[in-house]
């Protein structure tokens, strides 16, 4: 019998670990405002690169300016905003309860879809 959706799984959550001691540490070390401009510029080469590897392309022609626009709110809410604060619990309250505090995003998302968005 292959076990190989159980040992992803227990990779997965062993490089988030190691992600996390990661950070921390790069956070104590640097600040946390230069740590999130340095890895937002190695995400955005990166993630540029892919993207012409894949596409050929930078900017594909058949996404519209409007989903562009969503995509940089989205990238400043949540990478640079968000990370921040992340990295910043790193910090100052430690990383078993910064993920601890992390882990109930799922259901805040929910809950505030729920309320703000009319989701069901």
């Amino acid at each position: 019998m292959s076990y190989t959706g159980e040992i992803t799984a227990l990779f997965t959550a062993f490089l988030w670990s190691f992600t996390a001691l990661f950070f921390a540490s790069a956070s104590r070390v640097i600040g946390v405002y230069w740590l999130n401009k340095i890895r937002i510029l190695f995400a955005t080469i990166l993630l540029g690169s892919t993207l012409l590897i894949t596409t050929g392309q930078l900017f594909p022609n058949d996404a519209g300016s409007t989903s562009y626009l969503y995509l940089i709110a989205s990238g400043i809410i949540g990478l640079a905003i968000g990370d921040f604060f992340l990295f910043s619990g790193y910090v100052k309250i430690g990383i078993r309860l910064t993920l601890l505090i992390f882990s109930t995003s799922p259901i805040m998302a929910a809950i505030l879809a729920y309320f703000i968005l009319g989701e069901t």
